[in-house]
């Protein structure tokens, strides 16, 4: 389980970044959260920012 703190974190920055992304860094940037979190953090984070798994996945490949 993700803890709740880190998951406001990435709400945050992803919040205050996204509007300034286009798709691959989008992409890039919610993977990077999701393998910085660890496990069972990929369903955390696409909840969090609604960026759907499979897009997290193709930026974490």
């Amino acid at each position: 389980m993700v803890d709740a703190a880190a998951l406001a974190g990435v709400k945050q920055r992803y919040d205050a970044l996204s509007g300034h992304l286009h798709e691959r860094k989008r992409r890039l940037i919610v993977a990077a959260e999701a393998v910085a979190l660890g496990r069972g953090s990929l369903s955390a984070v696409s909840r969090t920012t609604g960026v759907a798994r499979t897009t997290i996945m193709r930026g974490i490949a």
